[in-house]
C-alpha cells in the first residue's frame, strides 16, 4: 500500500500556477511551487534568503516564477539576476521559455555596448549581468 501510495504521488501532474504567478507559461512540481510559496512568504514579510539545493532541481525557474509572481501584483522591478557568464545565455532561454511575455535584457560587452543596451533597453523587466571573479 505505501509503495502504491509513493509511486502515485510521484506521477501526479500539477496544474499550472496560473493563480500564483500570473504570465508564467508551464507546470511546477510540488517541490518547486513550494519554493515559489517560500520566496513569496520571504518578500511579503520583508526578509531575504538563499534557495539553494542539489543542481538540477529547479532553482532557475523557481525564481522566474517568483518574478512573475511579483510582476502581477504591480512590483515590474527592473530584476538583475548575476552569475557567472557561462549560466546567462541559459538564463535568458528560461525567462524566453516560462515567461515569454517578460522582456529580457543580457547587459553584457564592452563599455559601449553596455551603453547602447542602456540608451535602447531602459524599459528593461529584468537584467542579465555577470561578476568578474578575481582568482
Amino acid at each position: 500500500m505505501v509503495v502504491v501510495y509513493i509511486v502515485v504521488q510521484m506521477m501526479m501532474v500539477h496544474p499550472p500556477p496560473q493563480a500564483l504567478c500570473p504570465g508564467f507559461v508551464g507546470e511546477l512540481r510540488d517541490y518547486q511551487l513550494k519554493g515559489v510559496r517560500w520566496l513569496i512568504s520571504l518578500y511579503q514579510n520583508g526578509l531575504s534568503g538563499i534557495l539553494a539545493d542539489e543542481m538540477g532541481l529547479g532553482k532557475t525557474v523557481q525564481t522566474i516564477a517568483f518574478l512573475a509572481h511579483l510582476k502581477s501584483k504591480g512590483v515590474h522591478g527592473p530584476y538583475m539576476v548575476v552569475g557567472p557568464l557561462s549560466t546567462l545565455p541559459n538564463w535568458v532561454n528560461e525567462f524566453h521559455r516560462w515567461t515569454p511575455d517578460i522582456p529580457v535584457c543580457l547587459y553584457h560587452g564592452s563599455k559601449e555596448d553596455r551603453a547602447n543596451l542602456r540608451q535602447r533597453d531602459l524599459r528593461f523587466t529584468r537584467m542579465l549581468t555577470r561578476r568578474r571573479m578575481r582568482d
